[in-house]
């Protein structure tokens, strides 16, 4: 998953219609999972979309220059964003009293199907994520907007892809780390580090040390 995965094909208008599905079948999935929960309706769908993607860009390289900017960059970005989740979630929730009861309901719906499931789950869903939103979406942008502007709308087309779920803790956490993860994703231009990052960030806060 390097620049191959995320590599815009010759057809721009195309690019942007596949990517502009790509957000709309994510936010239907989001909305369907107020109803069948969570695991059930936005994890067929990232390997759905994941898959759709790999066929409609191709496929990756792999090797040791991946593994190089996956551990140089991935691994102390994901390091940081844990800090700044830790740091930040005091204050925040003090500011926001009613955040605490809408992460306790996030976490209640994480662990649904039970704590083995997600963790088994989780990396499957998390490299289809990112195939789908710092691979094509992410590509499919003009690269004349340059970076920032590239980085904030990809993450606002994250956070109201999620939108649809319900939660405002959730959306937040998406402009967070999204913006966190899109940066990476414009800084190294692969997505092998920001796949490392979003692993770490969601094996500890999701899953070993929960915010509530």
């Amino acid at each position: 998953m390097s620049h191959a995965t995320a590599s815009a094909p010759a057809h721009p208008r195309r690019t942007w219609g596949f990517a502009g599905a790509l957000v709309l079948a994510w936010a239907a999935a989001a909305a369907a999972a107020r109803v069948v929960g969570v695991w059930m309706a936005i994890g067929p769908m990232a390997v759905l979309l994941a898959v759709l993607t790999l066929r409609a860009v191709g496929g990756s390289r792999t090797g040791a220059p991946w593994l190089r900017g996956a551990l140089a960059w991935g691994v102390p970005a994901g390091g940081v964003m844990v800090a700044g989740t830790y740091l930040l979630h005091g204050p925040v929730t003090a500011a926001l009293p009613w955040l605490r009861e809408d992460i306790a309901g996030l976490y209640a719906a994480f662990d649904g199907p039970g704590r083995a499931f997600a963790a088994v789950a989780m990396p499957v869903v998390v490299v289809c994520e990112e195939i789908v939103w710092r691979g094509a979406v992410y590509a499919a942008l003009p690269a004349g907007l340059g970076h920032a502007a590239r980085v904030g709308l990809v993450t606002l087309l994250y956070a109201a892809a999620h939108a649809p779920l319900g939660s405002p803790g959730l959306a937040m956490a998406c402009v967070g780390a999204g913006a966190c993860w899109a940066a990476l994703r414009a800084v190294t231009g692969q997505l092998a580090p920001v796949v490392v990052a979003h692993l770490i960030w969601d094996a500890v806060v999701l899953l070993w040390f929960p915010l509530a």
